[in-house]
């Protein structure tokens, strides 16, 4: 389950990288007091519809990155696609009050993945299926602490994780190829304490973890 979390970090602090280009024709004559126009390396191109409202803007950041943007009639951004200059393309998608709701990306290494926000901000769900073939969704609750994830390798193999308030696996279950199905629990320091399993011949194996014995 490790192997994704960089990238799931990464997705994480990705939501908005195509922030809205929301420089209008009298804000680019003073750029400077408008933190986002001054951030273009140029003025971007814009796109009316037949009552002049801008609904495409087009542009290019001073980090490199390519940016278009697509407004609603009301001048809120409400879509962007962009490419940074390392090669990572985003989809970002706002809500009526331009807040980033959804992010899709790709990674330079092949990875994609999206994320799912609350009005807030708050991230509440992200995936992540690597170029190597596994994949992760992991859930999180109103606080932003991982509560659940679920994948698994190319192989086939699936498990489902639960975790504690303090971001820490306590439950799992799970299936294999070869045909065993298990639950497992653990305590607060993350150590087995019980497991239940079906193997392939269909027999059940129980196995407990006692405290240890006090002195």
């Amino acid at each position: 389950m490790n192997t994704c979390l960089t990238s799931l970090a990464f997705l994480a602090l990705g939501a908005g990288i195509s922030l809205a280009i929301t420089a209008t024709a009298d804000q680019q004559a003073d750029q400077s007091s408008d933190p986002i126009a001054a951030s273009l390396a140029s003025k971007p191109i814009e796109l009316t519809d037949q009552q002049g409202r801008v609904r495409i803007r087009l542009g290019v950041k001073k980090d490199g990155t390519a940016v278009i943007e697509t407004l609603d009639t009301n001048g809120t951004a409400r879509a962007a696609l962009s490419t940074s200059t390392q090669g990572t393309g985003s989809v970002d998608v706002y809500d009526t009050q331009g807040r980033p709701r959804i992010a899709a990306f790709t990674f330079t290494d092949n990875e994609a993945g999206f994320q799912l926000l609350d009005p807030d901000g708050t991230l509440r769900c992200s995936a992540v299926s690597s170029s190597t073939g596994q994949h992760w969704l992991r859930q999180f609750d109103g606080k932003g602490r991982l509560r659940m994830s679920s994948g698994g390798p190319r192989d086939g193999n699936a498990a489902l994780y639960f975790f504690d308030e303090a971001g820490l696996p306590r439950l799992a279950t799970g299936t294999t190829v070869a045909g065993e199905a298990f639950i497992e629990l653990s305590d607060s320091t993350r150590t087995p304490r019980a497991r239940i399993s079906t193997t392939p011949g269909n027999h059940l194996l129980t196995t407990l973890k006692q405290d240890a014995p006090q002195p």
